[in-house]
């Protein structure tokens, strides 16, 4: 039954288990099992959404549904039906289940956006809105939830204005201005593929989202109860090892100080946002070669075609959390994703002169031991600096699995990107 109101259609729907539990058999086994036992009436109701890239599932702590051609309303808006603001008005969030694709947690100002959690099919989101009693409005409206990835940005640079107004037009976007920035490639990238249809394509991340009764703490229920604790409390690993990892850094700091070090606190901060990724605990960049963060092929074939990129590779980066000890991440100063972007001071320090103190300190962080993590530095200018690297080695010194063949033949790594004016290359390091 299609959910719709006014003269907006929504992208929601009532489905019944019957209907949807293949579907979660196919991404989550134990999650199947765990509701297969359950003795499940017509009042647990679930819904599947359809948002499509650059949708935001939760702005600044307000739920949005997803809405016919892209965009998003929020619950209290009078399209909404009645019973969907009752099922799942009951958290600022309701609990969902991704489908397919992925969603990216972000915090974002003006100025930077910070990649929190990437989660892709099979997840649970808004386990800990669901067992936590309501926090603070001004705590909940720093967070935000997008389907596909929101930190995401092309490595060729795309800024140039008569190329751009090529695009613009063939596309019809906004009168915005090229984008100068890397961050400001999601907004192009959501624009362009809000046209994906046109062109007999698709692209949605699907969501489950749970109604009240679900979570009502019904004595049957005690099993499922038990289960999403179970899986929020794994969500919560690394904030529960912080304190380890803060005890980590104050020995890490003793030491600085013992050597005389006067580090900037803006380096400080990238240090210890590097030995966060190296826990998994925020995500870093990695090539993208599949569709879902985002469109990925679309949008490099509008580029290529719309914006008349040549002879470079389209290469678009996302984020990912650091997993597997056989794949290299990257960390750019360029477009730095750390959560405390201390104040740089009057006069800033070059990009090289941040790398160069930022390696002395990931070093040392190596030499002491508290590091999981192998660290390369990179630059893409022509000039020579002490133990940094220009960004030609950045594909021979990767590990294997990470940059795979090119799908345009003929095209050249970008190595003059703007995403390596100042990047760090991050590796697991093997356990014996």
């Amino acid at each position: 039954m299609s959910l719709l109101g006014g003269k907006i259609g929504l992208e929601i729907e009532e489905v019944s288990w019957q209907e949807i539990k293949e579907a979660v058999k196919t991404i989550s086994m134990p999650l199947y099992k765990m509701i297969e036992q359950l003795p499940l009436s017509k009042k647990h109701k679930l819904y599947k959404a359809r948002y499509r890239f650059g949708d935001t599932l939760f702005t600044r702590g307000v739920f949005g549904l997803p809405v016919t051609g892209g965009g998003t309303i929020t619950l209290k808006d009078g399209t909404a039906s009645t019973v969907l603001q009752k099922e799942l008005g009951y958290k600022a969030i309701p609990m969902g289940l991704i489908l397919n694709k992925s969603v990216e947690v972000f915090f974002e100002n003006k100025n930077y956006v910070v990649p929190s959690k990437i989660m892709g099919a099979g997840k649970l989101f808004g386990l800990w809105e669901a067992f936590d009693p309501d926090p603070p409005e001004s705590l909940v409206n720093v967070w935000n939830l997008t389907a596909g990835a929101r930190s995401i940005c092309m490595l060729p640079s795309i800024s140039d204005a008569v190329l751009y107004k090529k695009l613009q037009q063939k596309f019809n976007l906004k009168d915005s201005g090229p984008p100068n920035k890397l961050i400001m490639h999601h907004k192009l990238f959501t624009e362009l593929s809000r046209h994906i249809d046109e062109y007999n394509q698709e692209w949605f991340c699907e969501i489950l989202f749970f109604g009240k009764e679900w979570l009502s703490s019904q004595e049957d229920f005690k099993a499922f109860e038990n289960y999403l604790l179970k899986q929020a409390w794994a969500q919560s690993y690394n904030w529960r090892t912080k304190m380890d990892y803060d005890i980590a850094w104050e020995n890490f700091n003793e030491e600085v100080i013992e050597r005389n070090w006067k580090p900037k606190p803006y380096n400080l901060a990238i240090v210890k946002h590097l030995l966060a990724v190296g826990d998994g605990t925020y995500p870093a960049f990695v090539p993208a070669y599949n569709d879902n963060a985002a469109p990925i092929t679309f949008l490099q074939d509008c580029i290529i075609n719309g914006y008349s990129l040549k002879e470079q590779d389209p290469i678009i980066m996302q984020p990912e959390h650091i997993g597997t000890i056989d794949k290299t991440y990257y960390f750019s100063l360029s477009m730095p994703t750390q959560l405390e972007h201390l104040h740089k001071g009057r006069k800033n320090p070059t990009i090289v002169n941040n790398l160069i103190e930022v390696k002395r300190m990931a070093d040392l962080l190596l030499e002491m031991g508290i590091s999981s993590i192998k660290c390369e530095f990179f630059h893409c200018d022509d000039n020579s600096y002490d133990k940094i690297l220009p960004s030609s080695k950045i594909i021979e010194l990767a590990s294997k699995s990470t940059w795979h063949a090119s799908k345009y033949p003929g095209r050249k790594f970008p190595e003059k990107s703007p995403f390596f004016k100042g990047c760090i290359s991050i590796d697991k390091i093997r356990q014996n």
